[in-house]
């Protein structure tokens, strides 16, 4: 990308960004389980990608995340009970290459759900 598109995508432009990952309580069974962390400050989320219009970022986050979610959905059918508590219950490694992958597959579809669309000059990215 030039210089000048570049200056001028963040005047005016939108970055399509997803939520850091953390440890949250799961309600109904009281533990702690790796999920993404929508409660953190904007400024803490990961920038994906910008585009030029709000529209367009928000084609894309449809797009990435049906296309997560449908990966996942074969991932998922995959896996026992079992399988689905190890890949979302910790952050250890698994010795297993396939949970590796279903684990990357969540992560990806649980990041692209909960992703947004941010004007490039929103307050919330400048952190504390």
């Amino acid at each position: 990308m030039k210089l000048h598109h570049a200056a001028a995508l963040a005047l005016v432009g939108w970055y399509l960004m997803t939520p850091p990952w953390g440890f949250r309580t799961d309600p109904r069974l009281g533990v702690p389980m790796w999920d993404v962390d929508t409660h953190a400050p904007i400024s803490k989320w990961e920038i994906v990608d910008a585009y030029d219009s709000v529209e367009r970022c928000k084609d894309a986050l449809n797009r990435l995340g049906e296309r997560a979610r449908r990966r996942w959905i074969e991932q998922e059918k995959k896996l026992s009970d079992e399988q689905l508590d190890k890949i979302q219950g910790s952050n250890t490694p698994l010795q297993d290459s396939s949970l590796s992958d279903a684990r990357l597959e969540l992560r990806l579809f649980s990041e692209y759900d909960a992703g947004k669309c941010i004007a490039t000059d929103d307050p919330r990215l400048k952190g504390n």
